[in-house]
């Protein structure tokens, strides 16, 4: 048995870098989403295809090595075994599998549920006064789709809205609102609202239940309509003095 060339070695090493990567990231991830207060992902790493993943690298990395320190004949077919076994999981992996999930990443998904309720909001508005009415709110996340947030392994059921009444500013801290809970703080003149998102810290993919952020697009803001400009009367003339007369 010819012994395998340097560059079909090393593009073998790439793989096998790459699924060391992948499958065990996944698993850790999966595993640690189980025990996290919050856990900010638009999807959970499925565990089977990580654990089935995580053994296929190792073993594949280990066969390498033994190619690697000139032992050949003692892994040339666990290692072609190996390497088609990698080949058919990342071609289930990125193909069937990935035509099922969303390309909508945790954030862009929930940025865009904070601009929905913000527009809906804005265009529901009275003179003077912003939308206060929870059910109302609620109805404008009808069609929000999956929550990207999981509370110890297990994905938040829906949106909610919580209205809080007379605030300064926005909520900066979530209290006792769970994760996936849009806070709408409405101003104690009811002439604005701000809206700020309760999951975990932005930058963080596990955490504690906090608020996202409150910095751009993470802050929503929502005016009332300004009351109608006052038209001019129809101008008075007076009696002319006698002055005045021709």
């Amino acid at each position: 048995m010819k012994s395998l060339r340097p560059a079909a070695l090393f593009v073998q090493g790439l793989l096998s870098v790459f699924v060391l990567w992948l499958y065990p990231g996944d698993l850790v991830r999966y595993l640690r989403a189980q025990g996290a207060p919050v856990a900010m992902m638009a999807e959970m790493p499925s565990l089977t295809l990580s654990l089935l993943g995580t053994l296929v690298a190792l073993g594949f990395t280990a066969a390498l090595i033994l190619v690697a320190l000139k032992k050949q004949s003692a892994s040339w077919r666990p290692r072609v075994m190996l390497l088609a076994a990698a080949m058919f999981l990342l071609f289930i992996d990125f193909t069937v599998l990935a035509s099922r999930r969303s390309a909508i990443t945790a954030e862009s998904r929930m940025l865009l549920t904070i601009t929905t309720l913000c527009d809906e909001a804005e265009r529901n508005a009275a003179v003077e006064s912003v939308v206060r009415d929870p059910q109302l709110l609620q109805s404008f996340l009808a069609n929000s789709g999956l929550v990207p947030l999981f509370v110890e392994g297990q994905r938040v059921e829906g949106w909610k809205v919580e209205v809080r009444e007379r605030c300064a500013g926005p909520a900066l801290v979530p209290g006792s609102s769970s994760p996936g809970t849009l806070i709408y703080c409405v101003s104690g003149d009811r002439h604005r609202a701000w809206v700020t998102l309760v999951g975990t810290s932005l930058g963080q993919t596990f955490g504690a239940p906090a608020i996202v952020s409150t910095e751009g697009d993470w802050l929503g803001e929502v005016s009332a309509l300004e009351p109608p400009a006052e038209e001019p009367g129809p101008p008075v003339w007076g009696e002319p003095t006698p002055g005045d007369e021709p």
